[in-house]
């Protein structure tokens, strides 16, 4: 999910979704599916990662993953969206993978 895009949310079943919509530039049409995403991350970037100059350093905090991918949908205008589970999924998704490392290194 590289592309610029416009973020919605919703509450369902006591978690949050996240709705990604990506706006794609002048001439290039969007995909008739987004198969394949499912269990990919959505990044998001910082205003101030967006702006460095080209070799700059990047910082840990310039992104952070906001959602998980698992389903496409058509938008209320008609364009496929990704519905991501968001923070909650995210949170616990972190805490696995830190459950695993500090096993398995020093």
């Amino acid at each position: 999910m590289m592309h610029v895009g416009r973020l919605d949310l919703r509450a369902e079943s006591n978690d949050l979704i996240v709705i990604f919509r990506p706006d794609f530039a002048d001439g290039i049409s969007a995909p008739s599916s987004y198969g394949g995403t499912s269990g990919g991350p959505l990044w998001v970037m910082s205003q101030q990662a967006l702006h460095k100059d080209a070799g700059a350093a990047w910082a840990k905090l310039d992104f952070h993953i906001l959602g998980v991918a698992f389903y496409e949908e058509p938008s209320p205008g008609g364009q496929l969206q990704i519905l991501c589970q968001g923070p909650r999924v995210v949170d616990w998704l972190y805490e696995r993978i830190a459950e695993e490392v500090k096993y398995k290194v020093p």
